[in-house]
């Protein structure tokens, strides 16, 4: 991991919490940038992946959740974190449910703190990807007319072209206009592509039985 992808970007007025970290996490090459407001954090982050650190204290959890889907919509993967003085329980599955990478405390023992830092600069590159993309698929998919919106949810029930116009009362030609239309959108060439992006934006798991069956059969496209 290179030090682009080991920044810690740090929302907090305590400094003491600031010493703290950095007493721990830069003798083993993480950068600490320190930010007063989520604006100036947000401009601060388009420099390098990381991950965010909040200070839980000075926030609430709306507060909170807003700065996570914020993050999520300007495309950024960084994981997020959040730690309070006197973290409890119902806290803290309040916001793990944000999602949030993690949850701790203050005077969380340095080894305890250098894993932790680790395992959310590893998740900032794997599931913080898939997060942000599924975010710009949202953003895209909120913008479709509400005919697109039916289409894509009828192909992915498992209808044909030719039912799919049955069942919108349009013509077979209608139909493939949107679907050519879907594909551009979402910037995909395949149907199975396009499939996987509506198990993103419909919310619907799992995939329909028309699709993975016990005995899937080929369907005509």
């Amino acid at each position: 991991m290179d030090d682009m992808r080991k920044t810690l970007f740090l929302l907090t007025r305590d400094v003491s919490f600031l010493k703290e970290l950095r007493g721990a996490l830069e003798p083993v090459g993480y950068g600490i940038r320190t930010h007063s407001s989520f604006s100036a954090l947000l401009l601060s982050c388009y420099e390098s992946e990381g991950c965010v650190v909040l200070d839980g204290n000075d926030l609430s959890h709306r507060e909170i959740l807003n700065l996570v889907q914020d993050l999520r919509k300007t495309g950024f993967t960084h994981a997020v974190l959040v730690t309070e003085k006197n973290p409890t329980l119902a806290r803290a599955i309040g916001l793990l449910r944000l999602p949030i990478q993690d949850y701790f405390q203050l005077n969380t023992a340095v080894p305890e703190l250098r894993k932790m830092f680790q395992a959310a600069f590893q998740w900032s590159e794997t599931e913080g990807h898939r997060q942000a993309i599924r975010a710009d698929l949202k953003q895209c998919w909120e913008l479709q007319d509400d005919r697109t919106r039916a289409l894509l949810r009828l192909l992915y029930q498992g209808l044909t072209n030719q039912e799919a116009a049955k069942q919108m009362n349009v013509s077979l030609r209608t139909i493939e206009n949107r679907r050519a239309k879907l594909l551009e959108v979402f910037g995909v060439s395949t149907f199975a592509e396009l499939i996987r992006i509506a198990t993103e934006v419909l919310d619907e798991d799992p995939l329909p039985p028309a699709i993975l069956g016990k005995n899937p059969q080929p369907m005509a496209f």
